[in-house]
């Protein structure tokens, strides 16, 4: 099984030092591997490949990697040729320089200059309101959040928008008080998180669901979170709890 990973997606996924991947998405594939061997009582070879926000979906649908565990947002379109386990909810808000007092809330991006990870929901939301309102927000695409970040720092943007556990993995990487996270500006609602796997095969699916149930109901799920989101000070709303068990 070649498992998808991101490489700077904390707290969901990210690579260490040693070249391995790790984190919550990380962790849930993890019990997955785990149960799909107890299940074929065979032992699997894990190879882990990594992806990017452009990448992710592809080698999904092509069989490369048929587990992504990254933070991929659920949308009905993506929906239509893949499968989700939902682990998270989030929505998505931007993460200024702790100097910035120009963002106030989502009119505060007309005209400004917004970074965003490319093939994301902000990059969408952007623009969508840039053709559908007239904002004028220049959109600055970013490889991956670390790039995101340093064009703010370098005065290239005001803001970097993605998820909100997303910016403050990165802040809390970054360690340099430089950044704001303003979760109080939402520039998209609250939105499901999940990790992704193909739909061409029967078998494969009842398992992921069989254990993403039954992690859901024993607790698992809710330690992970506690594991990986509680050290950036981060925990499950109700709103965000309702969104994850239903």
């Amino acid at each position: 099984v070649n498992i998808g990973a991101r490489a700077n997606s904390i707290p969901y996924s990210k690579v260490t030092s040693s070249g391995s991947f790790e984190g919550y998405s990380n962790d849930i594939c993890k019990i997955i591997i785990k149960d799909i061997q107890a299940k074929t009582g065979k032992t699997l070879a894990v190879t882990t490949q990594e992806v990017n926000g452009q990448t992710r979906q592809p080698l999904v649908l092509n069989g490369t990697t048929p587990l992504e565990c990254g933070s991929t947002s659920y949308t009905e379109e993506r929906a239509k040729v893949v499968n989700f386990m939902i682990v998270d909810a989030d929505p998505v808000v931007p993460a200024t320089l702790s100097s910035n007092t120009s963002i106030t809330s989502l009119e505060s991006f007309k005209g400004k200059k917004v970074s965003v990870v490319a093939g994301t929901t902000a990059e969408k939301i952007f623009r969508k309101l840039n053709a559908e309102q007239s904002w004028g927000t220049s959109i600055v695409l970013a490889k991956d959040y670390p790039l995101a970040f340093l064009q703010v720092e370098q005065g290239q943007t005001d803001a970097v928008v993605t998820n909100g556990v997303l910016l403050a993995g990165e802040m809390s990487k970054l360690a340099n008080g430089k950044f704001k996270l303003l979760p109080k500006v939402v520039v998209g609602e609250a939105e499901l998180i999940g990790i992704m796997y193909g739909k061409n095969d029967a078998d494969f699916s009842g398992i992921v669901k069989a254990t993403e149930a039954r992690n859901k109901a024993d607790g698992t799920l809710k330690r992970l979170n506690a594991k990986w989101f509680g050290p950036l000070g981060l925990k499950w709303t109700a709103e965000q709890k309702k969104l994850v068990f239903g």
